[in-house]
């Protein structure tokens, strides 16, 4: 067996070790498996309430929300992550249900560097640098079932958004342009759409809002939706790297093995 030999397989071995060490591996099971799902700022039922920004209406609504992901580790990862669904519940001294219809609405995600308690007032000032669109502008609804539990969903999993806690807090903005309305119930009633809120200085999430899409300056508020996402996992692009200098060295391996053996 010659050196060339020796050195190909110290590379495949130590590509193994250092994916397995490095959680990859791990990883790529989690994908398969089930999604991690934690809940902001927790799961408990919140102090407060929120109107905005689902209940439509005449006026047009800018919202942002912030939540805090630093420091965090769900289910033993801390990040990157893939976000494919972000989920609401109404409020718990209601849970009549309700369904929101809205003609022309859209959703953002970006990556932060504002503080949970942080936000500024001008929109522009807190969205990040890889703000993306992930409900693209047009019809939307919204509704929640009269159980509880959240069910409010608003799904984007072939266009996930991807989220690095280690570079900052993740952004939600909402602009829905205005029309639209809430209903409960049958026959239906019309009005407000409630949604569970937490309303605590220090906590992991709060908002800035306006009650007009195109303004570019809003009220600063500690209280924010409670809110659950879906998340997906994902490895460090170091780490496939790794991976892929391992597999290409067990090719080489291989193909040299063959050589000989012709």
């Amino acid at each position: 067996m010659n050196i060339i030999h020796y050195l190909t397989k110290s590379v495949v071995y130590g590509a193994i070790v250092l994916a397995l060490d490095s959680g990859f591996l791990r990883t790529a099971v989690a994908q398969t498996g089930p999604f991690l799902t934690p809940t902001f700022p927790n799961g408990s039922e919140g102090n407060s309430f929120s109107t905005v920004p689902f209940s439509g209406g005449p006026d047009s609504v800018r919202f942002q929300q912030i939540f805090d992901f630093q420091g965090l580790t769900i289910a033993g990862y801390s990040g990157p992550f893939l976000v494919s669904t972000i989920l609401f519940r109404e409020d718990g001294g209601r849970l009549a249900g309700f369904s929101s219809q809205f003609p022309d609405f859209q959703v953002n995600l970006s990556t932060t560097t504002r503080s949970a308690d942080g936000l500024s007032s001008v929109f522009a000032e807190n969205a990040g640098a890889n703000d993306t669109v992930v409900v693209p502008r047009g019809a939307f609804h919204i509704g929640v079932n009269s159980g509880g539990g959240f069910t409010a969903l608003i799904g984007f999993a072939s266009n996930p958004f991807y989220y690095d806690p280690s570079q900052g807090n993740l952004l939600l903005d909402i602009r829905n342009f205005g029309g639209g309305g809430t209903s409960w119930g049958y026959p239906p009633f019309f009005g407000p759409a409630y949604v569970d809120a937490w309303n605590v200085v220090g906590d992991r999430i709060s908002s800035v809002s306006a009650n007009s899409v195109g303004a570019a300056a809003g009220i600063t508020s500690s209280l924010g939706l409670v809110t659950q996402f879906v998340l997906t996992p994902v490895p460090e692009p170091s780490t496939v790297a790794l991976l892929t200098v391992g597999l290409i060295a067990i090719g080489f391996s291989a193909r040299s093995r063959q050589t000989r053996k012709g």
